[in-house]
């Protein structure tokens, strides 16, 4: 649960969600003007199989692997939130073997996905946990008020 919430608490922090509304806004400017550029120029016959393939572009080569990006940067993140408040960060990677199996090998392929496959962000936490200061082994004091 700690690494789940560290997870979401890094996107806040992150403010990812007003970066992601702002690229996927300049994408949309961008793809309508080269529309209208090419709607009004002597390949406009060209027009249609431009921007389909245009609009493949961004959304694969520019919009996925940011996502990726902003997903990969929320784990760091959240496991030193995790770290710092107490919890064992070790379990993060255990939470993303889980993952793993439960998802029975069904994941797309990283590359057609807005998240890093289950084995990069397994590697990816596992190489950070190293840069963490030791596990203290105390209990988080998590008190209900």
């Amino acid at each position: 649960m700690a690494t789940v919430i560290g997870h979401e608490i890094a996107h806040v922090l992150a403010d990812h969600s007003n970066e992601r509304l702002s690229q996927s806004q300049l994408a949309g400017a961008g793809l309508q003007l080269t529309n209208i550029a090419l709607g009004s120029s002597e390949y406009s016959e060209y027009r249609q199989m431009t921007m389909a393939a245009l609009g493949l572009g961004v959304q694969y080569g520019v919009l996925l692997p940011y996502g990726r990006t902003q997903e990969s940067e929320a784990d760091m993140v959240g496991l030193e939130l995790m770290a710092k408040s107490g919890f064992q960060p070790q379990q993060s990677v255990s939470l993303w073997h889980n993952m793993a199996k439960a998802s029975g090998g069904t994941a797309p392929p990283e590359l057609l996905s807005t998240h890093p496959s289950h084995n990069t962000r397994i590697s990816d936490l596992s190489n950070k946990i190293k840069t963490l200061p030791a596990y203290s082994g105390e209990k988080p004091n998590c008190q209900i008020y």
